[in-house]
């Protein structure tokens, strides 16, 4: 398994860099040759309460009973313990990208040594393109950081596509803003 793991830092204060984001565990295709696209999947957790402490239950009362507990989420959020990180209007995310770019620029050439200007160039256009369709789909869209919570760093973007019931959620992280660590 592969584990993607948090590889920017725009915001010296914080640090996670190298939080779980999301991992290879889930249906993936690489999204317009700059983002992995994951099929992720709404899924509840039972916790029924029922631990077997090893201790016999009173005869009088029959036992303590502790009550089970339910999480419903999105499994890559649920399994990465990501935490939601607050985009209340489209200005933020507007701001977030800007910081994010210019991050992504950097590690594009610190990752891709051979590619010419215009490879260069055509990669980045296409990184932009991502963020306009996320732009134009913001009200479909939740954002979520590492376990760590900076916010500022790369984001689990999570667009749901479809209709009504049949709604599914995507996960999508820029290919250079993460780095995949083989466990």
């Amino acid at each position: 398994m592969i584990i993607y793991r948090n590889q920017i830092l725009i915001s010296e204060e914080e640090n996670s860099e190298g939080d779980e984001l999301c991992s290879d565990s889930f249906p993936m295709k690489i999204y317009k040759d700059v983002f992995y696209k994951f099929t992720l999947e709404r899924r509840k957790d039972v916790d029924s309460g029922d631990y077997n402490t090893g201790a016999n239950a009173s005869a009088e009362d029959g036992g303590e009973t502790l009550e089970g507990t339910e999480v419903e989420g999105i499994n890559a959020v649920l399994n990465h313990h990501l935490t939601e990180a607050a985009m209340p209007e489209i200005k933020f995310f507007k701001g977030y990208i800007k910081k994010m770019g210019g991050e992504l620029k950097k590690r594009v050439k610190a990752n891709h040594p051979d590619f010419s200007e215009e490879e260069f160039n055509s990669y980045m256009k296409k990184v932009q393109g991502v963020f306009k369709e996320f732009l134009d789909s913001f009200d479909d869209l939740e954002f979520f950081a590492g376990e760590a919570y900076n916010s500022s760093g790369t984001l689990l973007i999570i667009r749901w596509e479809g209709e009504g019931e049949d709604q599914t959620p995507y996960g999508y992280l820029p290919i250079d803003g993460v780095r995949g660590e083989k466990q």
